[in-house]
């Protein structure tokens, strides 16, 4: 992906951030303490899920303990947030399933001890602000590249060391950490702090000193200054547009072209309502 948008001149590559939480997050997930905790309480869920006379007793328990009748939530290894949902939700009903009457019908299964519930609380805390970050970016019907460095900034301070944490939430902090620190940098970074310097919610960039603050914005000055005095007239847009077609021409782009012209003729085939969409 990244040879085809440097071919087809369309730098700088912005990679989708709400992919790149995802990156980082499965990898504070895979941390072997992680990865066996989730596992423990997949287990549980699982059991719950398959056995009608442990669900039956569920909810007593939950009807005596007032405790709301939601089912245990499985979660799905390609959606870090259903773990997440499944920690949230696992904790809520602690209480009915740490009863005796649950331990003496589910003797198969190992229930979380004190210090993996003490565990599983510190990490919905910690992967809070990941959730809150991809919500952000789905809510957004055009998201922008200038909501990336205030989330990842925010992330960052998120994920940063604590002396108090436990060795489970320290490893994650520091994956998670390690995998997004990493990403959006150079080149693409400054670019990405040009368009957040020009978005007026976050234009103050609280993130960089006064020096770097200036930088950034010298920079967009310059750019500015530099469209005033090159910008094209219409003959030489149109010639940057015959040039930009040669050279996709060049790379390889026969294909795409006579795949659009095939997509143009079957169009006119098509009753209305079927009519594919060219882009």
């Amino acid at each position: 992906m990244d040879v085809a948008v440097c071919e087809a001149g369309f730098e700088p590559h912005i990679k989708y951030f709400a992919h790149t939480i995802n990156l980082a997050t499965q990898a504070g997930l895979g941390v072997v303490r992680v990865a066996r905790l989730l596992g423990r309480v997949r287990r549980v869920t699982a059991f719950f899920h398959q056995s009608s006379t442990a669900a039956t007793v569920l909810k007593s328990k939950q009807k005596l303990q007032q405790l709301p009748p939601h089912k245990l939530i499985m979660d799905v290894t390609t959606r870090w947030n259903s773990s997440l949902d499944m920690l949230v939700r696992y904790l809520e009903q602690q209480a009915a399933l740490t009863s005796p009457e649950i331990r003496q019908n589910a003797r198969n299964i190992d229930t979380l001890d004190t210090c993996d519930i003490v565990n599983a609380e510190f990490l919905v805390k910690l992967l809070n602000p990941l959730k809150t970050a991809t919500t952000v970016l789905c809510e957004e019907k055009r998201p922008t590249v200038s909501l990336i460095v205030p989330l990842k900034n925010m992330i960052e301070q998120n994920m940063a060391p604590n002396d108090s944490d436990s060795p489970t939430v320290a490893d994650t902090k520091r994956a998670i950490l390690s995998n997004i620190s990493g990403r959006y940098s150079g080149d693409v970074y400054n670019y990405l702090l040009e368009s957040t310097a020009l978005d007026p919610r976050f234009q103050s960039l609280p993130q960089l000193d006064c020096i770097q603050r200036e930088a950034v914005f010298q920079r967009i000055q310059k750019r500015v200054e530099q469209l005033q005095q090159n910008q094209p007239t219409d003959e030489k847009s149109m010639e940057r547009k015959e040039e930009a077609s040669v050279h996709c021409s060049t790379h390889g782009a026969r294909g795409l072209l006579k795949l659009k012209a095939e997509l143009s003729q079957t169009r006119n085939l098509l009753p209305r309502r079927q009519h594919l969409r060219i882009c």
